[in-house]
């Protein structure tokens, strides 16, 4: 049912995509989806559905281009005019006899668009190109797939990358195969069920001492430090397991973001492209400003990520880039966070009354971070004692 559901949506938004206005309203969702729903659900959930693999892999030009009314016309004709000119192709072929590429071309395009359509042509389901071709935007579709191919280490490799799942669909000889197993559980835990039972014994075996105790990830194997699900196990119990796993792992997206949802200061674990990840960092620093020392040089002179680091604790303005620590912004939200931040800026804004007078609102004794000319103008103003924690929410 749920399938059949995916396919009248995919179907539905793709003629919506022809009317006007129509189609302005459907592509602001199918934006919507793209944009928000579709990060947070993960990606082995969208690899469920049919309907939102079509979302995630239409094109972001075209969504934006048919909000435009009318323009949806334009893409009709143009789709209408290059089916057409297959069709007039294939014709042609067939008078002359030969129209065996023309009908190929055909049947790749319509998987191509369709994965599920390879059920259609079972004269290419023993053929490599359709059935990558289908694979690569839908896993289990390896199902339709020929014996042959299904015994084939690349194309089942290439369905359980893209979805774990298809480990049911192996032949026998590679349903023996132990590191296409292991893969398919990294890939989607719920594939542990259609893995081979000596199989999940050893996974079973693997992750068991770490369920038990995170720190067993500290003295494991190797192999145990470079499998995700594994290392996941151990950083939802205690984030700074990952100082132990991999450089692989530590560099994962989906795992250091876990992380550091957490322990934001758990990214000085994190490899090289997660600290110049943008979203990674942003939940970092949201969880820990301190956490701005791990990124790299570039987010430190990203204006949101070192704004969210002040905000969170303004002592984070001292590992942003020198241009933003005398940005007069970062530098107000870092002292109403953190009056001390005041002695992390620029001799030019421990000269600004307003920046000062930010932080001594919040703790007068910050006033002895500010140049000498404010300490002596506002030393009557700001008396020379720590506030009291009602006196600065009320002051704010």
């Amino acid at each position: 049912m749920t399938t059949r559901i995916d396919s009248f949506l995919v179907t539905a938004d793709h003629i919506c995509d022809y009317i006007p206005v129509v189609s302005t309203v459907t592509n602001l969702i199918d934006l919507f989806q793209k944009c928000v729903v579709i990060p947070l659900m993960g990606q082995e959930r969208v690899l469920r559905s049919r309907y939102y693999t079509h979302i995630a892999n239409k094109s972001l030009f075209r969504c934006i281009a048919v909000l435009i009314p009318f323009v949806g016309i334009i893409f009709a004709v143009t789709d209408y005019m290059h089916y057409a000119w297959l069709r007039e192709v294939q014709a042609l072929n067939e008078e002359l006899g030969i129209n065996h590429y023309p009908e190929r071309m055909t049947a790749l395009m319509a998987v191509r668009l369709d994965p599920e359509a390879l059920q259609n042509y079972p004269q290419y389901q023993d053929d490599e190109v359709f059935v990558l071709a289908a694979i690569i935007r839908l896993g289990s579709a390896v199902r339709h797939a020929s014996l042959r191919l299904r015994e084939t280490r690349r194309i089942l490799n290439a369905a359980i990358e893209q979805d774990g799942r298809a480990i049911r669909h192996a032949g026998p000889i590679l349903s023996e195969d132990r590191e296409l197993a292991f893969l398919a559980f990294e890939k989607c835990q719920e594939a542990f069920a259609d893995i081979n039972p000596r199989f999940q014994i050893e996974i079973e075996a693997m992750l068991a001492p770490i369920r038990e105790n995170p720190r067993a990830l500290e003295h494991a194997t190797p192999e145990v430090k470079n499998y995700k699900p594994a290392v996941l196990i151990a950083v939802q119990q205690d984030g700074r397991m990952l100082q132990f796993a991999s450089l692989r792992i530590r560099d994962t997206g989906s795992v250091v973001s876990v992380v550091v949802q957490q322990d934001g200061f758990a990214l000085s674990y994190a490899g090289p492209n997660c600290r110049n990840c943008q979203p990674i960092v942003l939940q970092a620093v949201q969880q820990n400003g301190l956490a701005l020392r791990f990124a790299s040089q570039r987010l430190k002179n990203n204006f949101d990520i070192v704004l969210a680091a002040v905000q969170q604790d303004g002592r984070a303005i001292q590992y942003a880039s020198e241009a933003l620590r005398n940005h007069l912004d970062i530098a107000l939200a870092a002292v109403q966070s953190n009056p001390t931040a005041l002695l992390y800026l620029s001799d030019e804004l421990k000269d600004n009354i307003e920046v000062v007078r930010a932080a001594c609102n919040v703790e007068p004794l910050a006033l002895r971070y500010a140049s000498p000319r404010l300490q002596a103008e506002l030393a009557g103003e700001y008396p020379n004692r720590p506030r009291r924690r009602r006196e600065a929410q009320q002051a704010v």
